[in-house]
C-alpha cells in the first residue's frame, strides 16, 4: 500500500490559473526538495523503501510525494511492535515554509 503526501495552498488555484508555468515550477522544485529530505530521513535497511520514494508531477500545477514500497506505512506510522520513524510527513513539513514563501512571492506579482 502506497502512502502519499499532498501539499495544498488555498490561493494556489487562483495563482495557477493566472501564472501556470511559474506555479508548476514552484510545485516541482519544492516537491523535489521534499523528496531529497525524505530520502535523508527514511530508515534504511534493504533500500527497497528508500528506492520507492519519488516526487512526480500529476498535473501542470500539482504533484505528489510518494513512497510505494508495500511496507511504506509501517515506518511512517509505526506498529504495535515498532515505533514510528516518520520520513514523508517531516519532509513535507520542513518544505512547507519555503513552498509558502515561493507562492507568496509569486502572488505579489498578481497585485
Amino acid at each position: 500500500m502506497a502512502i502519499k503526501i499532498v501539499i495544498r495552498k488555498n490561493r494556489l488555484p487562483d495563482i495557477a490559473r493566472q501564472l501556470p508555468e511559474a506555479a508548476g515550477v514552484i510545485v516541482e522544485r519544492n516537491g523535489k526538495e521534499a523528496k531529497a529530505t525524505a530520502l535523508r530521513l527514511v530508515p534504511y535497511d534493504t533500500g527497497e523503501l528508500h528506492d520507492s520514494i519519488d516526487f512526480r508531477m500529476t498535473g501542470q500545477t500539482t504533484g505528489e510525494l510518494v513512497a510505494e514500497a508495500p511496507h511504506a506505512k509501517f515506518p511512517e506510522y509505526g506498529t504495535h511492535n515498532q515505533a514510528a520513524q516518520p520520513y514523508l510527513r517531516p519532509a513535507a513539513e520542513q518544505q512547507r515554509p519555503k513552498y509558502e514563501a515561493d507562492f507568496a512571492r509569486l502572488e505579489s506579482f498578481l497585485r
